[in-house]
């Protein structure tokens, strides 16, 4: 799906980042969230209130990180998350999230083809 379909369709507030990865040879960017699934509008009470999931970025022209460290990614919590606009890199998502260990804000902004939503085996509690 196109990034902006991704926006449409889904609200990131409160979900926590777990892990990110980059491969640059394949030009994709894989993310794994804690999801806030009791935030969406689809949810209903029999649903589990969060759930693992993996955002695929694919054809991704452009990868940008600011004050955020990946060795320590739990408290990197979403804040935000906004479509943005470049000349030259096109339509992107950029990511504001919160880290209570931090005073700068951490950010990251993602240019890409398009992006896979993929529900990840979930862990049993």
């Amino acid at each position: 799906m196109k990034i902006q379909d991704l926006l449409n369709q889904y609200y990131f507030h409160d979900s926590s980042l777990e892990q990110l990865s980059v491969d640059e040879t394949a030009q994709t960017v894989s993310i794994d969230l804690y999801f806030c699934n009791w935030l969406q509008s689809y949810f209903t009470p029999d649903l589990p209130k969060n759930i693992q999931v993996r955002l695929l970025f694919q054809g991704v022209r452009s990868f940008k990180k600011e004050n955020l460290d990946m060795d320590e990614p739990s408290g990197n919590e979403i804040l935000e998350a906004e479509m943005v606009e470049d000349g030259l890199f096109g339509s992107g998502i950029h990511f504001l999230l919160y880290n209570w260990n931090q005073t700068d804000d951490p950010h990251l902004y993602i240019y890409a083809e398009n992006v896979e939503f993929l529900i990840l085996p979930q862990e049993e509690e």
